[in-house]
């Protein structure tokens, strides 16, 4: 999945085609679907702010891709909108766009392509009305009743959809001399094309949330008014998971897709404050794990970023939502500099055997979570220790102090190497783990490269890979926790019986004894700003999974790398021993998150030993 909001060089600003010229025209091919508000299968797509025609026609060429949305965002220069997706498989469709149009032009593009308009978007050039359009085929078994119409008012929408017996597909705004208009687009709202449908204008968008639920209805088209209100059309909620979002920046909506795996189908622009800001409805763009994966961590926290990845070792990603969204990962970085380490031990510059000096709070001596950077460092509070220990230290309790010496005495340059050099170019190790935020930055995706090339033994080799895997948490010194309970439910499954019958549980303690398993995790408690009620927790982990696997030639290991985070939860402040269920629900749905995310390569496993 890619989602974009990448705005040209001043190059594309420049070679903008003039308004008057007709834009690109693709040969039809089979239509599929032409409408993608109700498509849920995932797909590459993208979506742009602010571009030149000839970069939307770059990008489409480029990514083999249509565009399904289309506005323009300013006039002089013109530039555009865009949501587009990959033309293939359900989203295939014959297609054309233009920009420029006359009315005339408009009805013309339509008869010469025997096509019919899914897009309308009218804007005004020195008092002209001008159009930019999406058609698809309207031919053979695609072919629907269909109309369109502009210089509209509300009153004659109403109209036009009574006569037609139509729905709208699609509703825009314009303002010529000084009065709103619209143009619509509609279809026959009979046969299969049916539905439950309703739409309004100029709501404001707490009516609009009060209409969604008392339709039981999800939007399909989201317009501004350019006065803090919006046109709308939406349709019967038919169980399409979806969102809708207003007076959002650019950044915003690129993150909110991401966190929602979900893809951008209609897309608007206007002014709010002096600044450009977007509404946008998004659908579902993930497969069934990322969906019931991303739900239940969204669920967790209003307020958090969250995501989840699970890739297999040299092999597919088979999760990824909010994967490359760089975030605070606390202690779980950690893993780079154990890495860093070893690769000296393994190049000869550094050995476990190797003292490393490292400096204790004298306020609070016993406490490894400290900030090293908030007391002295003297000869009085130094102690010594191996190498070797120093890394177990920093892995198995997640220990600051030695963290710190190992950074000293590797720097914070090897660091940072350790992790480009393995393709983590999201990653950066800015400053000492312990001092909170602004701090260092990780994605899932960068976790799921360093534990994969851990697994599989290429970074260290096979000597320092058995000695990281005994220094790390493990399945030996901290068990396998929320692992089991998911082995234990697919084995009853596999064999079809009760969950506490003999076969269930024999089966699942071979093979829960055979499992390997790492990790590294970390959190923050930061205060807010001005809060005294609350703070912003930071959780996160990440690590690997290795699952016994039956084969003709004896058992092998399936390699896994995974990982989670939430990210700037607002939880409530509570006293010291209080139970704070806010916190304890977001390290549930983690739990539950890493649970759902390996339940079918855990069950996958499991039948080779049936």
């Amino acid at each position: 999945m890619t989602v974009s909001n990448d705005r040209p060089s001043s190059v594309f600003k420049k070679s903008a085609r003039p308004a008057s010229a007709v834009a690109e025209m693709l040969e039809p091919r089979r239509l599929m679907s032409a409408n993608t508000s109700d498509i849920t299968t995932p797909t590459n797509w993208h979506w742009y702010q602010g571009v030149s025609a000839t970069f939307l026609a770059n990008a489409v060429s480029s990514q083999s891709a249509r565009i399904v949305d289309l506005k323009v965002q300013t006039t002089s220069p013109l530039t555009f909108n865009a949501a587009l997706v990959k033309n293939s498989g359900a989203y295939s469709s014959g297609w054309w766009w233009y920009y420029g149009q006359t009315a005339a032009q408009v009805a013309n593009d339509v008869t010469v392509n025997h096509a019919r308009i899914v897009s309308l978007d009218p804007y005004v050039v020195n008092g002209k009305v001008l159009f930019a359009t999406l058609l698809v085929p309207n031919t053979g078994a695609s072919a629907k009743a269909w109309w369109y119409y502009v210089g509209e008012t509300p009153t004659s929408i109403t109209a036009h959809v009574n006569a037609n017996k139509g729905r709208l597909v699609d509703l825009e705004p314009y303002t010529l001399n000084g009065k709103t208009f619209y143009a619509d687009v509609m279809v026959s709202n009979t046969g299969s094309d049916a539905k439950n449908w309703h739409w309004y204008y100029n709501a404001t968008p707490s009516t609009i949330s009060s209409l969604l639920k008392t339709n039981d209805s999800r939007l399909v088209d989201l317009n501004s008014e350019g006065n803090g209100k919006f046109d709308v059309i939406m349709q019967k909620n038919d169980g399409v998971q979806w969102f809708w979002y207003y007076g959002v920046s650019a950044s915003k909506l690129s993150n909110l897709a991401s966190q929602n795996g979900a893809r951008i189908f209609d897309l608007d622009s206007y002014s709010s404050g002096g600044s450009t800001v977007f509404s946008a409805v998004m659908v579902n763009n993930s497969n069934a794990i990322e969906t019931t994966v991303g739900n239940i961590l969204r669920g967790a926290n209003s307020t958090a970023v969250s995501g989840a990845y699970l890739r297999q070792v040299d092999g597919p990603v088979i999760a990824d939502v909010n994967g490359e969204r760089q975030f605070e990962p606390a202690s779980a970085i950690k893993i780079v500099a154990a890495a860093t380490a070893l690769l000296a031990v393994k190049a000869g510059k550094a050995h476990l055997t190797d003292s490393i000096t490292y400096y204790y709070n004298p306020a609070d001596p016993t406490n490894p979570g400290v900030n090293p950077d908030a007391y002295a460092h003297t000869p009085a509070n130094a102690l010594k220790t191996s190498l070797q220990n120093a890394i177990k230290q920093m892995l198995q309790v997640s220990d600051n102090r030695l963290t710190f010496a190992i950074e000293q005495r590797f720097g914070l340059a090897a660091l940072n190497s350790t992790a480009q050099s393995l393709g983590m170019t999201s990653t950066i190790w800015n400053q000492t783990v312990g001092n909170g935020v602004p701090g260092n930055y990780l994605t899932l995706a960068d976790a799921g490269l360093i534990y994969d090339k851990i697994a599989d033994g290429t970074l260290l080799g096979t000597s320092l890979t058995n000695t990281l895997m005994g220094l790390i948490l493990n399945q030996t010194n901290y068990g396998l926790g929320g692992f089991i309970p998911v082995v234990k439910q697919e084995a009853a499954k596999a064999l079809g019986v009760a969950l506490n019958a003999p076969a269930a549980v024999a089966l699942a303690n071979k093979f829960i004894a055979q499992m390997l398993w790492g990790s590294k995790g970390g959190g923050y408690s930061l205060s807010i700003a001005g809060s005294s009620t609350t703070y912003s927790l930071i959780s996160t982990a990440a690590g690997y999974l290795e699952l016994p696997t039956k084969t003709s030639a004896g058992t092998v290991y399936r390699k896994y790398a995974y990982g989670v985070f939430v990210d700037y939860a607002t939880v409530p402040i509570v006293p010291k021993g209080v139970d704070n269920p806010p916190v304890a629900k977001i390290g549930a749905a983690e739990n539950s998150a890493v649970q759902e995310m390996v339940r079918g390569i855990i069950a996958s496993a499991l039948k080779t030993w049936i």
